[in-house]
């Protein structure tokens, strides 16, 4: 499909056709002849413009939110991921000029790649008819997706997670790559969200900060289903002094296995007595697990 075809096909009547042919041209296109110019200042220019425009959207279509979810429920949807879904049926790759450098199939599944050619079409559009049609096609891409999200879907987990922490305990959250898969340009990351040792959840994601994201919503479903409370030792040591059980003792019982993968077993006793054991990865985490246990054997549920 040719540049041209491809504009009536999205009812756009250009002046200057050269802009759009220059929004949909690589960088690889001119890489061994070092002539002519591609998409990237109409990218800066394109990303500015949707910037500015999803922001009116939000601020008009989600009149009782406040800044912070505005912002992002912006973010959401001119980052990549969000980005993609609502550009993918454009099917702007078939008319992406690049050069030997880039293989075909790695720039069709590159969602990057989409992002910049999208945003560098908003600019040529801009710069070649103006603010009013640039609007409207922007418009017509994100209003819809705009309008039906719901507010639980912006919410940043990771800071409810925290909140959470600091609401309940004093206990430390730590994220933790546990892989990262994939050729550079399609990176999958697999994180996990840890408390004071323990594991809440694991999430994955084109980037770390995605897979974060999605690991600390695990983690805050897993904790609002079972009713969790996070930190079993201080919720034991709560509850040993209220009912004057006596002092509480965790015992490392054994240590087993190679460095890469150790395996903690702890114990707990009160008074002398035996009331929990559990393993753990780090000693920490089986002290966690012993003092969950000995909850369960004392029947605390609060």
């Amino acid at each position: 499909m040719s540049i041209k075809t491809f504009l009536t096909k999205i009812k756009i009547k250009p002046k200057r056709l050269e802009l759009y042919e220059q929004a949909f041209t690589h960088p690889s296109f001119h890489k061994t002849t070092n002539t002519g110019i591609d998409y990237d200042r109409l990218e800066f220019m394109g990303d500015a413009f949707i910037n500015m425009k999803v922001a009116e959207l939000v601020f008009r279509l989600k009149r009782d939110w406040s800044e912070g979810d505005m912002s992002k429920t912006r973010a959401k949807f001119v980052q990549t991921e969000g980005l993609f879904p609502l550009i993918e049926h454009l099917k702007l790759d078939e008319n992406i000029r690049f050069g030997p450098s880039m293989q075909a199939h790695v720039l069709k599944q590159s969602k990057l790649i989409h992002e910049k050619v999208f945003e560098a079409l908003v600019g040529a559009l801009y710069i070649d008819l103006g603010y009013k049609p640039a609007s409207v096609f922007v418009e017509n891409i994100f209003k819809n997706a705009i309008n039906t999200v719901k507010q639980d879907e912006v919410t940043d987990f990771k800071t409810k997670l925290q909140e959470l922490v600091q609401g309940t305990t004093r206990g430390e959250l730590k994220y933790v790559t546990l892989s990262e898969a994939g050729p550079s340009h399609q990176k999958i990351f697999r994180v996990q969200v840890l408390y004071d040792g323990v594991s809440l959840g694991e999430g994955e994601g084109n980037n770390r900060k995605v897979a974060e994201q999605n690991a600390a919503e695990k983690a805050l479903n897993k904790l609002v289903k079972t009713d969790q409370v996070l930190n079993f030792k201080g919720k034991l040591q709560s509850y040993a002094q209220k009912k004057k059980l006596g002092d509480i003792e965790y015992q490392l019982l054994s240590e087993e296995g190679p460095p890469h993968a150790r395996v903690f077993t702890v114990q707990v006793k009160i008074n002398t007595q035996l009331l929990g054991i559990g393993k753990g990865a780090k000693k920490k985490e089986a002290e966690q697990e012993a003092a969950e246990a000995t909850l369960r054997k004392l029947k605390v549920t609060s």
